[in-house]
């Protein structure tokens, strides 16, 4: 009878270079792969409560029984989010390839899957002031399929007529959830307009457009 492993090593060295592994390239690669942000800098946080705890009970004849109770309840909480990371946002992630995964150490499907569709409506953009120069993106619930945002900011005068979404000389992408966006200084005091789309999992933009206008200030 065949026996299925688990991806993640259960000997607590093992899963140590494992995590230490994993978390490496999630922090590294966060951006490329869209991962979103408050997630990996969690995963980075709690890293690094267990790698202080195994520290201490990693080294022989020198550890208590709080040490190694410590470490455990270390991985505890470590381990789960390195499961939800792996499964929820690595493994049907088409911006990673089977060798991003793999370096990860997530174990890629086998057989096909279905094709994501293009959006056909853009995104419910709000937007709001955070700071000098900057503002917050947030999005509503995206639909199936869509892996983030990717909006196109042009610049004007009062006055003037908003550029075309072809003639836009600032683009950032973003995950489902929104996120910042900072505009450079020589911006300051001109209008803007943004042009927002959805991206599938095979980085296709949506079919349409939500159209958006702010200042920069």
């Amino acid at each position: 009878m065949s026996k299925n492993h688990d991806w993640i090593p259960h000997p607590m060295g093992d899963f140590k270079v494992f995590a230490d592994n994993f978390c490496s390239e999630a922090h590294t690669n966060q951006v490329l792969w869209l991962l979103i942000l408050l997630e990996v800098t969690t995963l980075l946080a709690k890293l690094g409560i267990f790698n202080g705890y195994y520290a201490i009970s990693s080294i022989p004849k020198a550890h208590t029984q709080i040490d190694i109770d410590n470490t455990n309840k270390a991985r505890a909480v470590l381990e789960p989010l390195i499961r939800t990371m792996g499964i929820d946002r690595m493994k049907g992630n088409a911006l990673m390839t089977d060798g991003d995964r793999t370096r990860c150490g997530v174990v890629n499907d086998s057989g096909t899957r279905t094709s994501a569709p293009q959006a056909g409506s853009g995104p419910v953009v709000v937007e709001t002031k955070v700071g000098r120069l900057v503002i917050h993106l947030a999005y509503t619930t995206a639909p199936d399929g869509q892996n983030g945002v990717i909006t196109r900011f042009g610049f004007y005068a009062e006055g003037a007529t908003p550029p075309e979404e072809i003639d836009c000389t600032q683009t950032v992408v973003l995950n489902n959830l929104g996120g910042n966006v900072a505009f450079p200084e020589t911006r300051y005091g001109k209008h803007f307009v943004g042009y927002s789309r959805y991206i599938n999992t095979r980085k296709e933009e949506g079919n349409a457009a939500t159209v958006f206008y702010g200042i920069v200030n």
